[in-house]
Formats: structure tokens, sequence, C-alpha cells
């Protein structure tokens, strides 16, 4: 009696578990609640569509009227150049017999028989260029 009881009670329990499932997996689904912010949104963004399919009509007939042909004015008479004077280049003419103070601002140059000798210049590791015209 003792082993029947105990598989009544294990074909009891066996049968409540496959039910439980049976309720879960058919009609225990949660039903969908309505998003409201996605239809706000998708509201909106269909309101904005129309608007801008309205300005993008708009625009393409004010388009249309601003390309039509306008009358072209004749042309005008080319000017012809005005001579102007200009400066020429900047000539030093020194032949270096005498310091004149011109070389002032150089201060690794100096004047001596009639030339002028500039540097030695430092030792300089930045790259710095020198450039001398004579």
């Amino acid at each position: 009696m003792e082993r029947t009881l105990i598989m009544f009670m294990l074909k009891k329990y066996i049968l409540f578990f496959v039910l439980s499932l049976f309720l879960v997996s058919c009609g225990a689904k949660a039903t969908p609640t309505p998003d409201l912010q996605a239809a706000a949104t998708s509201l909106s963004l269909q309101q904005t569509i129309v608007a801008l399919d309205a300005t993008v009509q708009a625009q393409s007939a004010a388009q249309t009227e601003a390309a039509k042909a306008t009358a072209t004015p004749p042309p005008t008479a080319t000017l012809s150049p005005t001579p102007t004077v200009t400066p020429g280049p900047l000539v030093i003419r020194d032949d270096f017999s005498s310091d004149t103070g011109r070389w002032t601002e150089c201060g690794v140059c100096k004047i001596e028989n009639g030339t002028l000798q500039m540097g030695p210049y430092p030792i300089a590791s930045d790259g710095g260029g020198y450039l001398a015209i004579c």
C-alpha cells in the first residue's frame, strides 16, 4: 500500500509539473503594452516628413522661377591698362673701403681690407639658416 501511495503521489506531481509547463508555454504570455514614447516619435517623424515634402516642393518651384533666362547686358569695352611707376630694386653700392655704419646690425660682420667678412656664426642646433647676398 505504501508503494502504491508513493507511485500515486509521484504521478500527481508529474502531472502537476507538466500541466504547469503547458500553462506557462501556451497562455501565460504577457500582453504587450503600448510604447507611448515610440508612438509619439513615429507621429512626430511622419509630420516632419510631410512638412519637408511641402518645403521641397516650394523650393523646387522657386528654383524653377529663378532658373528662367534673363536679359544679359551687352559687354562693356575693356579698359586699357594704366602705366604706373614702380620702384626699382634696392641697390647698395659699397666698395667696403671704410666702415660707413651701414652694417652695424650685423653682429658677426666686419669690414677689412676692402671686403665685407661675415662670420663666424655661433653653432646652433635649431636649424636656423643664415643668408648673405652680396
